[in-house]
């Protein structure tokens, strides 16, 4: 696909393939731990095509939301890079699906290693002000997902301080809105 991006039957193929997993959560790990920064590769290299761009990238995140208690054993790079992907993405179906992602890895009752992992992975890609900005949202949902993404940041003691001091202002700003 990164060599031939006009080919639509190849395309639609890994779609259809990638949906056939949706209820196996253990072939969802593995193909994020084996082919996720492959699958970023080629989500990429699809910068002339935002339309199927967008349908892999909701396609990807759809299957990650299936397996959240998954996601937290795949390598934390492929989440980074899936976090990171957000700035690219216009598609408010996509931002509301990453917003739930970010808060469903955190939510997962997981060992004290990737409960830290996950922290790491949402300080380093500064989610408070992401969900910050998603509150300027005209779409509701997104800026529901949003509030919902602060409030279980607010639970863990890292974020309080971000969240009161850092983003505080504006975001009580906007809440009052």
């Amino acid at each position: 696909l990164i060599k031939d991006d006009k080919n639509d039957f190849i395309f639609q193929s890994l779609l259809e393939i990638l949906r056939t997993i949706k209820k196996d959560p253990q072939a969802i790990f593995i193909l994020f731990q084996n082919y996720g920064m492959k699958l970023i590769e080629l989500i990429r290299s699809m910068q002339k095509s935002t339309a199927k761009r967008n349908s892999l990238f909701t396609t990807l995140v759809y299957l990650m939301l299936k397996a959240p208690q998954e996601m937290v054993k795949v390598d934390q790079a492929f989440i980074g890079a899936i976090f990171a992907l957000t700035s690219d993405i216009d598609d408010d179906d996509i931002k509301e699906n990453l917003l739930w992602l970010q808060s469903a890895i955190i939510e997962v009752n997981t060992s004290d290693e990737q409960h830290a992992n996950s922290i790491d992975l949402c300080t380093e890609f500064k989610s408070a002000q992401t969900y910050l900005e998603c509150l300027k949202s005209t779409n509701e949902i997104i800026v529901l997902q949003a509030i919902k993404g602060l409030k279980t940041l607010a639970a863990i003691p890292q974020f309080k301080a971000i969240i009161l001091i850092d983003i505080g202002d504006e975001l009580f700003m906007h809440l009052a809105q």
